[in-house]
């Protein structure tokens, strides 16, 4: 009896040690990076909620990477050497492209909550997303502004230098079509902005598609404001969260009455469920903090994986009950399910950013 009891608690320690474990990879060596620790938090809050109501005692191992290509590399092939056979991460789209490429032909499960480019699940049957694609995204934003601007002169502002925003903003500028007047391409970190800053003004550009990067969105946006132009800006999640962009750009630069944009974003805040209050109410007691779309989203994809999966079961039926999932009571979605790219159909929410702070404008279904 007792030499069964040994064999038993051996076995539980072994499976426990070799296959209770998530990986999560995202850019941890970039202390400038808040996404990283709030998306993280919503990760762990959803893996302790599980561990409280299954038993299950689960193991997050952090893999860690910065701005270098070479560095995601690095940090997923240690992943794989580990064994891992889940992975959550990969923040932007070049990042989970080259994870998703990496495990495409191993027994690895990868969900990246917050990369949108098409490529990143095209072809690759076991990554997945939770937010949104891009050509989800763009075509809700197109409609948008077509609906929104009818008569209003349209630039584009395309930074070429990544996969997220050089989908985004060409696809923008071929559904606008003759709509468009200006189109402006810049690259990686280019900082001086005033030559398209100033063809943009001159051409007399009322509303200016800025699918980027908030560090491009930043300096676009003091470098407008020297000149007194003051556009109506369109943009994306790549500009962070609503607060960050009211904070940088009304209440720092005191732009007030001035600037006005929209842009869409993972969640509704303002959403009224009573899972969402439960969730913001735990999120606030657990990290001294509010939650934000990040915690949300990495809520949200950390509880997918684990509802879809059996940790005993192998990798084809884990696959196929994740490519089944679906749910009517996310904290991001009222209702979810991947079509057939591992994308989710969710509804995408278009926020309006202006003096008097971050309202919902449109829910569109996708």
């Amino acid at each position: 009896m007792l030499k069964n009891i040994f064999i038993l608690f051996i076995s539980f320690n072994i499976f426990a040690g070799s296959e209770l474990s998530i990986g999560v990879i995202l850019k941890y060596e970039d202390n400038y990076n808040k996404t990283t620790s709030h998306l993280t938090d919503g990760i762990t809050l959803a893996i302790k909620e599980y561990e409280k109501k299954t038993g299950l005692k689960i193991k997050i191992n952090k893999y860690s990477y910065n701005q270098e290509m070479a560095s995601v590399v690095k940090a997923t092939q240690k992943a794989i050497i580990n064994g891992e056979k889940f992975l959550i991460g990969g923040e932007n789209s070049n990042e989970s492209i080259i994870i998703g490429d990496l495990i495409k032909d191993k027994k690895i499960i990868f969900l990246t909550p917050t990369s949108t480019n098409p490529k990143v699940t095209k072809r690759k049957l076991n990554t997945f997303r939770t937010c949104f694609s891009d050509d989800q995204v763009v075509t809700a934003l197109h409609n948008f502004v077509k609906s929104e601007f009818k008569n209003k002169k349209i630039g584009v502002f395309h930074n070429t230098s990544y996969p997220y925003t050089d989908f985004l903003s060409k696809k923008m500028a071929e559904l606008l079509g003759d709509k468009t007047i200006v189109k402006e391409k810049v690259t990686r970190n280019q900082k001086d902005l005033r030559k398209i800053v100033k063809k943009f003004k001159e051409q007399n550009i009322e509303v200016v598609s800025m699918l980027t990067f908030q560090s491009d969105f930043l300096r676009f946006v003091t470098q407008a404001s020297e000149i007194n132009y003051h556009p109506t800006y369109i943009g994306s999640d790549g500009w962070g969260s609503n607060e960050s962009v009211y904070k940088k750009f009304i209440k720092e630069r005191n732009l007030d009455s001035k600037f006005k944009s929209y842009r869409n974003n993972y969640w509704n805040t303002f959403d009224q469920r009573s899972i969402v209050k439960k969730f913001k109410s735990k999120f606030k007691k657990n990290y001294s903090r509010d939650a934000n779309a990040w915690s949300a989203i990495g809520y949200d994809t950390a509880n997918i994986l684990l509802a879809s999966i059996d940790f005993k079961s192998k990798f084809k039926s884990n696959l196929n009950s994740l490519k089944k999932y679906k749910s009517e009571s996310l904290i991001t979605s009222k209702s979810f399910k991947f079509e057939s790219n591992n994308s989710p159909l969710k509804e995408l929410y278009i926020y309006k950013i202006d003096n008097n702070g971050a309202k919902l404008s449109n829910e569109v279904r996708l």
